[in-house]
């Protein structure tokens, strides 16, 4: 299970803020504008942000499925916030957060390894809202799979 709460002192660096979100702005990097729904990656490993935003309100709870590699690449990550629940099926990490009801939400992802010592992490993440997958998002380049 991943720590929810380090110690402050063995954070890493934190992934850079973003604009407020533009729900009718065309798509970049690590975009993935599905049903309604677009996912932005911010920063890089060992320090990332996922946003999802919506032209509407998320109003239904949201998943997302870390490879466990990729984790794994981070040392001991932490999130932020903490996921409600957690889960494995041995590739993938499943974490579950209550519907924010709200236009975006933002999970940030801290691993403890030094960006410096960190080889390149690479892995895969799937984001569902509602059971509904709304994007697949390759985690070393930030962009659509």
């Amino acid at each position: 299970m991943m720590d929810a709460h380090p110690d402050p002192s063995m954070q890493g660096p934190r992934p850079p803020k973003s604009p407020p979100p533009d729900p009718g702005a065309a798509g970049g990097p690590g975009d993935d504008g599905t049903g309604g729904y677009a996912v932005t990656i911010h920063g890089a490993a060992p320090a990332i942000a996922v946003e999802i935003r919506s032209a509407g309100r998320i109003t239904e709870a949201l998943t997302l499925a870390i490879e466990q590699a990729y984790l794994d690449s981070l040392g001991t990550p932490s999130v932020s916030p903490a996921a409600y629940a957690e889960s494995s099926d041995g590739m993938f990490r499943f974490l579950d957060f209550p519907a924010p009801d709200s236009p975006s939400f933002r999970i940030e992802i801290i691993g403890t390894v030094s960006p410096v010592a960190a080889p390149r992490a690479t892995g895969d993440l799937n984001v569902y809202v509602g059971g509904m997958h709304i994007a697949s998002i390759d985690l070393g380049t930030g962009r659509p799979l």
